[in-house]
């Protein structure tokens, strides 16, 4: 059952998806920098890739840090990849935000 709801709802292994979490201290950075990765990426994301996000993490505030998150979905992780390093490369760095990138993640927390 719950393989055949991944299947429906195009989660791996039938899709490949890439989760970019998102956290600092101050929320109102790390939410605006989660916006600001969407914005390039709705930009030049081609069709069959599917943006899902930004929002908080389940754990949103975990020591002391606020947690975002955005996702991609698609076909085949080497055009998810492609296109979120071309965004990536666009986007400003921040010292006050830190993010990590999780391929095909087993859990969203």
């Amino acid at each position: 059952v719950r393989l055949a709801f991944r299947q429906e709802i195009s989660d791996p292994p039938f899709a490949k998806l890439i989760n970019v979490a998102f956290r600092g201290r101050k929320e109102t950075l790390v939410r605006d920098y989660a916006l600001e990765l969407k914005n390039l990426l709705a930009k030049i994301v081609p069709p069959g890739i599917e943006l899902i996000g930004p929002a908080p993490l389940p754990l949103y505030r975990l020591r002391g840090h606020f947690r975002w998150h955005l996702m991609l979905r698609g076909g085949d992780v080497e055009s998810l990849q492609t296109v979120l390093r071309s965004a990536l490369a666009q986007l400003k760095r921040k010292v006050q935000v830190r993010f990590a990138i999780d391929v095909d993640p087993i859990t969203i927390l």
